[in-house]
Formats: C-alpha cells, sequence, structure tokens
C-alpha cells in the first residue's frame, strides 16, 4: 500500500471541519537529499495506533494504508494502517 516514512515533527488536534487530528513529517528524498514536510489525517484507526505507539517528536516514522477493513453493523469500512517507530 502506499506509505510515508520520515522524521515526526509532531501533531495537531481538531483541525478542520471534522476535528480530526493531522501527524506531521519531514521527508527526505534519497536521489536528491531535498527535504519537504508532508501532513498525514487521522482516523479512528490510526489516531488509535499512533495513541499507543506515542512517539516522540523527530523518531522516524512509518505509517502504511492498507486498505479498508469492515466494521460491520451496516457502517463505513474502516481505513487501516500499519504504523511503525524507529
Amino acid at each position: 500500500g502506499e506509505y510515508v516514512a520520515g522524521e515526526f515533527l509532531g501533531m495537531q488536534e481538531n483541525v478542520g471541519p471534522n476535528k480530526s487530528n493531522l501527524y506531521h513529517l519531514r521527508i527526505t528524498d534519497p536521489a536528491t537529499k531535498q527535504t519537504q514536510a508532508v501532513s498525514v489525517w487521522g482516523s479512528t484507526i490510526l489516531d488509535t495506533k499512533m495513541s499507543l505507539l506515542n512517539p516522540p517528536k523527530g523518531c522516524q516514522l512509518f505509517i502504511q494504508y492498507l486498505g479498508t477493513v469492515e466494521t460491520g453493523k451496516g457502517l463505513n469500512p474502516a481505513k487501516s494502517f500499519r504504523v511503525m517507530m524507529k
């Protein structure tokens, strides 16, 4: 799946009309060594995993989108993620 890996810069809470979390990372292009900031919108599953992991600012973080998973009870599918810290 799609992924982002880089230095964790922190998060913002209650952003936008849905009051979502926004996770900020700095990624480096290995070929050019140029850096850029990227942000990833939170979701129930990602927010839970990030809360459990509790990554410190400055750590290396890997977030991979795994697709959707059924939630049951007629609800919309949830977005699933793999999160790892180094």
